[in-house]
């Protein structure tokens, strides 16, 4: 996709943090904890959001990031009936969403873009500069970055598998071990990005704190 006007100029810059499952509350229960994420908050706007019903991760995060409610997005969870089906089901995909995202119209604007595991992100949409896929990402897939030449490269900069990892067992102990490793190469993944352009919009989307919440 081609920008339609230069790149970058100066401009205020945005980057978004999602943090899955993660409540102000929650964020404010683990100051001392926390204390990047709190300085963050201090320097960032804030507010508390109404979230849509249903409460989930997939439709969520495309309400907020579109605006439109999970019924005119055609979103309404991690597996849909198939249309005149009772037991068919299938998994959302990013080209499920009937409405487009920030991302689009700034892309369409000649915005420069980098977003990561925002769900539902698989396969990853063109946009005008990086998209990397989400958790709903299928085991083996090779195509899980826009541009697709970019797989190689953040291949080799995670290290290994970061999209999500198997929190329904009983080995607890396993599912920390793997989740922290998850978070580690996301993040290394997310660094990396970070310095490779000026981005107009740069998010990042977690799924590590929702999979504490399941597994623990």
């Amino acid at each position: 996709m081609q920008p339609l006007v230069p790149p970058f100029v100066a401009r205020p810059r945005l980057v978004v943090l999602g943090l899955d499952s993660v409540s102000p509350d929650l964020l404010e229960r683990f100051r001392s904890e926390t204390p990047r994420i709190q300085e963050l908050l201090s320097q960032s706007a804030r507010g508390t959001l109404r979230s849509c019903d249903p409460p989930i991760t997939v439709p969520a995060w495309a309400v907020m990031f579109s605006g439109y409610d999970p019924g005119s997005l055609g979103l309404y969870g991690f597996r849909h009936r198939r249309a005149g089906s009772y037991d068919q089901m299938y998994i959302p995909s990013s080209a499920t969403a009937q409405r487009p995202m920030v991302w689009d119209a700034l892309s369409r604007a000649g915005r420069r873009v980098a977003v990561v595991g925002m769900p539902p992100g698989y396969p990853p949409p063109a946009v005008n500069g990086v998209y990397v896929s989400d958790f709903l990402t299928p085991d083996g897939a090779v195509d899980w970055a826009y541009p697709r030449s970019l797989v190689p490269e953040l291949a080799r900069v995670a290290g290994g598998p970061f999209f999500d990892i198997s929190f329904r067992v009983d080995d607890r102990l396993a599912v920390a071990r793997n989740l922290l490793e998850m978070t580690r190469r996301r993040w290394k993944v997310v660094r990396h990005l970070w310095g490779k352009g000026v981005w107009d919009l740069f998010a990042v989307h977690e799924i590590g704190p929702d999979r504490v919440h399941h597994a623990f």
